[in-house]
């Protein structure tokens, strides 16, 4: 059992930022610089442009009554879980050489609840609500007629309703293992496994286990962007405000009146979430997939060791894991891909038509009639332009519209319309929400390796383990739910497995070695064996000791800039369009004539950034496809015992330590200060390492 109580300010206080991206359009706010708009974000800031307020308002529970609390009350609640498991094992020597070992492992794990019901809950099926969307849309039917305004109800065992999603029973967990010593005479084979000495032992396994996702989930909806109508959170709509009609900041604690939303059915329920721009809806907010399922994952193991002589142990391993309907961050507000049912034609190949006609250069009176814009927003033709021709123009070009901000061009068509499509506004975006972000159980993981060890056990004054792995790790995304909102999303929520790709920590090969050795030299040791005291207590008893480490390169990705072609919230990735020159490290590098040089992932980063192109809509972009140098590293350690003469147990140890011993620079891939397509001036530039420099460190102790 398990209860949890927490005091949490987090959601306490009414809170507003200077967001660039909150304004009407996202074309730069002064002229860019060599194709560089990285510093918009500070020209906003510089203008003190106060674009997005919160305003947020909280209940509390006094018996059955609610009440309000004051700006800046701290929100108190109980969490309360059960946990129950069960295991049971048993092992079978089948012979003297052959062992098996099973178990089955049983877990139920109850949904978090609030102990005096400070719980909400949307009234309808968070999931079920998505995949509806998802079929319909198929079938060409808008969002406006497809999904269900959503509202929140009091929920939870304290209720007497069900919790943030269902009870997953379904929680075994077999394990079985053997373990076999092969026995022979024949020559050969005799020769191979030691033959009955039993000099080498192959090992199997195979297991389930379960994930506990509970602790995360409820600490998540304390945060206040799941419990709408207990912590009300609204937010002044994006896409209306122009650098001239934008509050200016006038102090640190003074929020613009004019933005601050009321709150509405505050304290009533069921609590129905604004919908439409001018009510505080279209919210990029957060909610809980009820249909999920408990994560799981397969262990699967296989080795082989053989004694050797000398001391030596050498062994080879296999070493996978499967993870399965793992929990990663997904859009369940993400825009239609709505098809047309008269030409087969859904949103994203329209869209990236348009884009790659602008790429192109192409005149707007050579853009040929695309049916989706003709037959889904016939009312934008007009002018000597059709549907197509005047949306292209408008709102799809990089030049006179929005691209490659895709969603904003979609915004503008389907939002802030004049005229809209045949079905009206929102026939694309949700009215609710601009991106409602939720944990769901979509993600599969696969690890693979192959491991070798070579280890010598500890004799005449010498020991050390010398271990290499090859391995490859893909997911969706590389984060975990305690990571908490927002963090690694699947970006398109129509393709969840777009995103699949090596993982971020994704280390190819590795090597690393240990050993301990003491020197021979000194009274009893193979050099000077016959040394007086006085020459022993100088040159006798020394240790050496050191670890080394080399590894291949992290992965990482080159990002889209400030523009958003799939998921109003993220950016994504930039699309490789070509392969990318040599990655690393290389020193001294200028990426433009101005530039002052420096460490560079690329050696040539003019070339490198036209690797890359801005992401069409649909797309989430390329993840992972360059990588760093690698680690490097060396630590040695010296050490000497001096035992006192005087009184027996008394001692007297001196250490000398050395961390990165050659004082090597390992630089990190994910701190790159030109990153993404809006860094051309500073495109790869490496700002950080994974290493730090040398250090040593002396200690003399005494012991007694």
């Amino acid at each position: 059992m398990e209860r949890n109580e927490r005091l949490n300010f987090a959601n306490s206080f009414s809170s507003a930022v200077i967001n660039k991206a909150w304004l009407l359009s996202n074309r730069p706010l002064r002229p860019p610089l060599i194709a560089d708009t990285s510093t918009d974000h500070a020209m906003a800031a510089l203008l003190g442009l106060v674009t997005q307020v919160t305003a947020r308002y909280n209940l509390d529970r006094n018996g059955n009554d609610l009440f309000t609390l004051p700006e800046g009350a701290p929100l108190k609640r109980r969490y309360a879980a059960n946990e129950y498991e069960v295991y049971s094992q048993d092992s079978w020597r089948v012979k003297s050489n052959l062992t098996l070992t099973y178990g089955l492992r049983y877990g139920l794990y109850t949904p978090p609840w609030e102990t005096r019901g400070l719980q909400v809950a949307p009234d309808q099926s968070l999931g079920h609500w998505f995949d509806v969307r998802g079929s319909q849309m198929e079938k060409g039917v808008p969002d406006n007629k497809s999904a269900p305004l959503i509202s929140f109800v009091l929920a939870g065992k304290a209720n007497g309703k069900q919790g943030f999603y269902d009870l997953d029973k379904n929680n075994f967990a077999p394990r079985v293992a053997f373990a076999y010593s092969p026995k022979t005479k024949i020559p050969v084979l005799k020769w191979l496994t030691g033959g009955e000495a039993n000099k080498m032992a192959i090992r199997g396994g195979y297991g389930i286990v379960y994930d506990r996702i509970g602790g995360a989930l409820a600490t998540n909806a304390d945060t206040g962007t799941l419990s709408f109508g207990l912590q009300t959170s609204v937010t002044n709509p994006a896409g209306v405000l122009t650098g001239l009609t934008t509050p200016r900041f006038t102090g640190p604690n003074n929020l613009p009146a004019s933005l601050l939303l009321p709150a509405p059915g505050f304290g009533k329920f069921p609590a129905t979430f604004p919908s439409g721009l001018a009510a505080g809806g279209f919210a990029i907010t957060a909610g809980i997939d009820d249909t999920l399922r408990t994560p799981y994952s397969q262990t699967i193991t296989f080795s082989v060791s053989r004694e050797l002589p000398g001391n030596m142990v050498l062994e080879a391993a296999y070493v996978g894991r499967l993870g399965r309907k793992i929990l990663v961050n997904d859009d369940l507000a993400m825009p239609l891909n709505l098809v047309d049912p008269a030409s087969g034609m859904d949103y994203f190949s329209a869209a990236q038509l348009l884009a790659r006609l602008d790429l192109a250069g192409t005149p707007v009176n050579k853009v040929p009639k695309i049916p989706f814009w003709e037959n889904i927003f016939p009312g934008y033709a007009g002018g000597g332009l059709t549907a197509t021709q005047a949306i292209y123009q408008n709102f799809y070009s990089v030049s006179t519209g929005d691209g490659p901000d895709y969603t904003t061009s979609l915004f503008d068509i389907d939002v802030a319309c004049n005229p809209c499509s045949k079905f009206g506004k929102y026939a694309l975006f949700n009215s609710q929400f601009s991106n409602l972000n939720a944990l769901r159980s979509l993600m599969s993981t696969n690890y693979h390796s192959l491991q070798v060890v070579m280890r010598r056990r500890f004799t005449n004054g010498l020991q050390f383990d010398f271990n290499y792995t090859l391995s490859k790790s893909q997911d969706y995304a590389s984060t975990v739910e305690r990571n908490g909102l927002f963090a690694g999303p699947i970006l398109n929520s129509w393709a969840p497995t777009a995103r699949k790709s090596v993982s971020d920590f994704d280390i190819t090969h590795q090597i690393n070695a240990n050993g301990v050795w003491e020197l021979p030299v000194g009274r009893g040791r193979r050099l000077l064996k016959e040394s007086p005291g006085w020459m022993n207590a100088v040159v006798g008893g020394w240790q050496l000791g050191g670890i080394f480490r080399i590894t291949s390169g992290l992965p990482t990705s080159i990002g889209n800039g400030f523009a958003f072609p799939t998921n109003w919230e993220f950016t994504g990735n930039a699309t490789q369009i070509k392969a990318i020159p040599l990655t690393g490290v290389t020193k001294s590098v200028k990426v433009v004539p101005t530039d002052s040089g420096g460490p560079n992932i690329f050696a040539d980063p003019l070339a490198a950034f036209a690797s890359f192109e801005h992401t069409l809509a649909g797309g989430v972009g390329t993840r992972n496809s360059i990588r760093g140098d690698g680690f490097f590293t060396i630590d040695m350690g010296l050490s000497k015992t001096w035992m006192m003469p005087y009184r027996e147990g008394h001692r007297l140890d001196f250490r000398w330590e050395v961390f990165n011993l050659t004082n090597s620079v390992s630089f990190d891939p994910f701190q790159l200060k030109g990153a993404n397509l809006d860094s051309r001036n500073t495109f790869g530039k490496y700002s950080g390492t994974l290493s730090g420099p040398r250090v040593m460190q002396f200690g003399l102790k005494y012991v007694f």
